[in-house]
């Protein structure tokens, strides 16, 4: 028997999960998943690995990828990025028995993915990307699933949903904003078009886009009719999001000041591959509102350099 697929896999593995913490590079790493898991989330992603560099460079694997070899984890998906298929599709072999699903770059619309050949940038080759999904799907034991962004055009974009999910893809994440609304243009996610996908694929779809706070999340399900919301900025910022801030078990309201100390004393169980630096990004999200006011506090975070150090920034 070959895996589970589509919504067979959804459902069966990996019990219907309606919300999804975003591939973020260097900002999804175990850590930070388990503390998202503790408040909610159903559904993790690694941070984004390169795939040549995972292939060839063992101190790269090293240090990017960190989901459990002993599978204790919770579903999380390892997300690829590259052009070439056989070279995506040999970095995925390696790491295939760790992960519930392998998922393909087709959303990073940063620079360094135009120069690399990999993200949103292989929008513009169709192509490719359906090569990337058909080859890895017919070449490993686990799922392939896609994340992607919108064409400028909606019936092109359904158009590439459907030769996605044809070449075997068994979920796909649309981001509803296109590659050109980034950053200061980033705009409103256009919840109509992913909608539109939702009503036309046999498989499930994650809505990614325009999510801050629990009520985006119950808007965008009802909205798109997606199977799952992801998030990203949002989770960084407050990654009990998905409980509106009431913790799942204790029923205790949580603050920023909270998830600051929860999250360290996870990375003391599971330091953070890139240390300090890693874990001071997430501390910068998390009391972003209370550095501003307190802005001596900002360089001691910025210097301090092991978790007593961080520690002791959060408790003052």
């Amino acid at each position: 028997l070959g895996p589970l697929h589509g919504w067979d896999f959804w459902r069966s593995q990996l019990n219907s999960p309606t919300s999804v913490c975003a591939p973020m590079v260097d900002q999804s790493e175990r850590a930070f998943r388990l503390l998202c898991r503790e408040l909610g989330v159903g559904l993790c992603y690694t941070p984004m690995l390169h795939a040549r560099l995972f292939k060839e460079v063992p101190a790269y694997r090293e240090l990017h990828f960190d989901a459990h070899e002993e599978r204790q984890e919770g579903p999380v998906f390892a997300q690829l990025a590259g052009h070439d298929p056989a070279t995506v599709l040999e970095a995925a072999q390696m790491i295939e028995e760790h992960v519930d699903a392998i998922d393909l770059n087709f959303g990073c619309p940063q620079g360094i993915a135009r120069k690399g050949r990999y993200g949103a940038f292989l929008l513009d080759e169709p192509d490719v990307m359906v090569s990337l999904v058909k080859t890895l799907a017919d070449g490993l034991s686990i799922p392939v699933t896609a994340k992607l962004r919108l064409l400028p055009s909606r019936p092109a974009s359904l158009e590439l949903c459907k030769r996605l999910g044809g070449a075997g893809a068994s979920v796909l994440t649309v981001h509803g904003r296109t590659r050109e609304q980034n950053k200061q243009k980033s705009g409103s996610a256009d919840w109509d078009a992913i909608a539109t996908v939702v009503d036309a694929l046999g498989v499930p779809v994650i809505a990614n886009g325009g999510i801050a706070t629990r009520g985006d999340v119950d808007e965008c399900l009802k909205h798109t009719g997606a199977a799952a919301v992801m998030s990203s900025e949002g989770l960084l910022e407050n990654p009990a999001l998905f409980c509106s801030n009431i913790h799942p078990v204790s029923g205790e309201y949580l603050d920023q000041t909270w998830m600051a100390k929860r999250y360290l004393e996870i990375c003391r169980t599971h330091p953070p591959t890139k240390g300090a630096a890693m874990v001071r990004g997430h501390l910068f999200k998390f009391l972003h509102n209370g550095l501003r006011t307190h802005t001596d506090l900002r360089d001691e975070l910025l210097l301090a350099s092991s978790l007593d150090e961080l520690d002791g920034v959060v408790n003052k």
